[in-house]
C-alpha cells in the first residue's frame, strides 16, 4: 500500500481522471493535518464550493467523518489506506489501465475509445501504449516491468523478491515473463537463462538485472557493490556529487543520502528507464529553483549524463530529489547578519559589499555595520563581532572572532545558513 505522501502514490493518482485526483489528494493533506477551508482550498487549487462538494462526496461515499468548521479536521483517518485503495479501484481510467497491465483486457470496445485514448497520450512520453489486440501494455519493457514491480509492491502483501514473482506468475503475465526464470526467481543462474532465453538488448537485460537486485537488497549495499568496482554509473556518481558539492553544503549525512539518490537516478539512466518515467515517480516540488540555476545547469550540460534535449528534465528531476534532503536550500530567505570587524570604516564596507554580492546567487542577505560596545542593530537574525567584549543578552546568536579574514568569514556565514537553524544555535559563540 503507498505511503501517505510518496512519489509512488502519487504515480498511481496519475493514472485516474481528474476529478479522482482531486480528491485523492484533498485526503491525501486532511490525512497529515487539520487546515482551515481557505487554506485548503489554495493547496488543491480549486474553489471552495467544489471543495465543499468533493467533502460530502467523500462523507456520503465512503461513510468518512470530517468536522467542518474553522479548520477541517478528519476524524477517522485510519480509514486511509483502504479509501486510498477504493478511490482507485473506483475510477474507470485506472481500473483499465490495470486490465491492461496484467492482460487482462482482451478486446477494445468502443464505449472505452476515449479512456484508451487519454491513457495513450499520457503514456508516449514513457514509450508504452495499450494494445487492444494482444489486450496488454506494448512498447519499452523497462517501464511495465518497473510499472508491475511497484504494483505488487504497493498493492499485494508480498514482501520478497519471490513472493513477488511468484505473483507475476499466478497472473500470468503476458510478453516477457518466463516460467522458468518466475518458478526459481531467487536463483540467479535462472535469472541470467531467463534473460538469454528472451530477445532483450544489453541494456534491457542489465535493466532487469538491476531491477531484480533493487527488490532484493538495500539501495546503499547495491551502491557498495558499484563502488567497489568502479562501474561507469559509480563514477558518474562520483562526477555529480563533486559538482553539486560545489553549491550546496551537506552534512555527512545528508551527503551519503544525495549520493543514494544520484545513484539511483543514474543507474535508471544507465539502463535505458526514460526519464519521464522517473519524473512521474518524484515528487514535484512547489519551490523556486535556487538561484545558482544557471551556474549549476551549465556545469551538468558539460558532465553529458544525459542527451541534451532532456538537460531541462534532469536537471528538474534532481532539484526536486536535493530539496527532499536540503529543503533549506531551496528557500527564499531573507538574512539579516549584523557585523562589527576591527577594520577601518573604508574595508568594512568594501567587506559588506562583497558579501551581499557573492551571497545574491544563493539568495538575500542584508549586512549590517556596527560597532562593537554599541546596542545591536534592531530586528538582526544573527550577530557577528571581531572581538571578545561582554555582549548584553540578546535574542539572537552571537559569534566572537579573535581575528577573521573576508574569505573566513564567507564560509562560515555559507555553512551557517545551509547547515543550521541559527534560531537553535546557543545565544553567544566564540571562534578562535
Amino acid at each position: 500500500m503507498p505511503k501517505t505522501g510518496t512519489g509512488d502514490e502519487m504515480l498511481w493518482q496519475l493514472f485516474t481522471e481528474k476529478t479522482t485526483q482531486r480528491r485523492m489528494h484533498l485526503v491525501c493533506l486532511l490525512e497529515k493535518k487539520a487546515v482551515p477551508l481557505a487554506e485548503l482550498a489554495r493547496c488543491v487549487d480549486y474553489s471552495s464550493k467544489t471543495l465543499q462538494r468533493d467533502l460530502i462526496f467523500l462523507q456520503q461515499t465512503y461513510q468518512l467523518q470530517f468536522q467542518i468548521g474553522d479548520r477541517i479536521v478528519w476524524q477517522d483517518k485510519e480509514k486511509y489506506p483502504t479509501l486510498y485503495q477504493q478511490l482507485l479501484h473506483d475510477s474507470p481510467r485506472f481500473c483499465l489501465f490495470e486490465q491492461f497491465l496484467w492482460g487482462k483486457e482482451k478486446a477494445a470496445h468502443s464505449k472505452i475509445r476515449q479512456p484508451l485514448q487519454e491513457l495513450n497520450r499520457f503514456f508516449k512520453p514513457l514509450g508504452i501504449w495499450l494494445d487492444t489486440k494482444a489486450g496488454c501494455l506494448a512498447g519499452n519493457q523497462r517501464v511495465i516491468f518497473q510499472l508491475r514491480l511497484q504494483y505488487v509492491k504497493d498493492f499485494t502483501s508480498c514482501k520478497s523478491s519471490k513472493q513477488r514473482y511468484e505473483y507475476f506468475l499466478a497472473q500470468r503475465a503476458p510478453v516477457y515473463f518466463a516460467e522458468k526464470y518466475l518458478e526459481q526467481v531467487a536463483d540467479d543462474p535462472c535469472f541470467f537463462r531467463f534473460l538469454n532465453e528472451c530477445d532483450f538488448t544489453m541494456r534491457q537485460r542489465i535493466g532487469f538485472y538491476q531491477d531484480h537486485q533493487l527488490q532484493a537488497v538495500e539501495h546503499n549495499q547495491l551502491l557498495a557493490q558499484h563502488q567497489k568496482s568502479a562501474s561507469p554509473c559509480y563514477q558518474k556518481v562520483v562526477r555529480l556529487m563533486a559538482v553539486l558539492k560545489r553549491y550546496f553544503t551537506f552534512s555527512h549525512h545528508q551527503q551519503a543520502a544525495c549520493q543514494r539518490m544520484c545513484f539511483k537516478l543514474l543507474l535508471a539512466i544507465e539502463t535505458e528507464l526514460p526519464l519521464a518515467y522517473v519524473r512521474l515517480a518524484v515528487y514535484r516540488s512547489q519551490s523556486q529553483a535556487p538561484r545558482f540555476t544557471k551556474q549549476l545547469s551549465q556545469e551538468l550540460q558539460q558532465l553529458r549524463l544525459v542527451v541534451q534535449s532532456e538537460n531541462e528534465l534532469f536537471q528538474a528531476i534532481l532539484f526536486d530529489l536535493i530539496e527532499k534532503i536540503l529543503p533549506h536550500a531551496f528557500s527564499e530567505k531573507s538574512w539579516r547578519v549584523g557585523l562589527a570587524l576591527k577594520s577601518s570604516a573604508t574595508e568594512q564596507a568594501r567587506n559588506q559589499q562583497q558579501l551581499q554580492h557573492a551571497f545574491g546567487l544563493v539568495g538575500k542577505i542584508e549586512i549590517i555595520l556596527f560597532k562593537a560596545g554599541e546596542p545591536l542593530p534592531p530586528r538582526l537574525d544573527v550577530a557577528i563581532i571581531e572581538d571578545h567584549y561582554e555582549t548584553p543578552p540578546a535574542a539572537i546568536p552571537i559569534f566572537h572572532f579573535k581575528d577573521i579574514s573576508l574569505a573566513e568569514l564567507f564560509i562560515f556565514l555559507w555553512q551557517l545558513i545551509q547547515e543550521q537553524d541559527i534560531f537553535c544555535l546557543p545565544r553567544i559563540c566564540y571562534n578562535e
